[in-house]
């Protein structure tokens, strides 16, 4: 039998055949890698752009929100300053009952509480009330009230709970004179509009 026997330089060309196949090897394993990690890069990046224009959307949507529930309690505000229908009981009790009561003016001070519209040919929500103008679709609705023997200090105050009512309330005039009978008290009477927007 014969045996066979590699030589030094067999060797040597076997070791340079296995380091070209080794670079060889290397070179397109980083060639397909990087092709690989460009195609991730790209879809990364489009995922980023998703994501972005995503955030962008839902940031619209949360600004349309705000301004929806901002319109909304705009909405609310301007009807309470301005209701849509008179409510003539909430008025008699915000004015007599509130208002009166904050200044310390006793119910039996009152002497009278009427309403004085132009409008009484119509019945219903519009009876009494008189359409301005300007601003269009806004009309007032006069009342007056009388008032006996409050001091200075109680008018001061009864003005100032009128001019903190969340419904729109104008005086158009006030008739102060002296009261008779008590010595510095007063006997007021207030002409006020108050504002419908149906």
């Amino acid at each position: 039998m014969k045996t066979s026997s590699i030589t030094t330089k067999q060797y040597y060309y076997i070791f340079v055949a296995i380091s070209i196949l080794g670079v060889l090897s290397i070179v397109a394993a980083l060639y397909f890698g990087n092709a690989r990690l460009s195609e991730a890069n790209k879809s990364t990046s489009v995922l980023l752009a998703e994501r972005d224009v995503a955030r962008e959307k839902l940031s619209r949507l949360t600004t349309v929100s705000s301004q929806a529930n901002e319109a909304e309690a705009f909405e609310k505000t301007v009807t309470a300053i301005i209701p849509k229908s008179k409510e003539q009981q909430s008025l008699v009790a915000e004015i007599i009952y509130k208002a009166t009561s904050e200044a310390d003016i006793r119910t039996n001070q009152i002497t009278s509480f009427s309403f004085s519209g132009d409008n009484t040919d119509t019945l219903g929500d519009l009876s009494g009330t008189t359409q301005l103008t300007s601003p269009s679709g806004v009309y007032e609705y006069p009342f007056s009230v009388s008032i006996s023997e409050i001091s200075y200090a109680q008018l001061l105050k009864l003005f100032t709970e009128i001019e903190s009512n969340q419904r729109l309330i104008q005086v158009s005039n006030a008739d102060i004179t002296p009261n008779g009978a008590t010595a510095g008290s007063l006997d007021v009477n207030l002409v006020m509009k108050a504002y419908v927007q149906p």
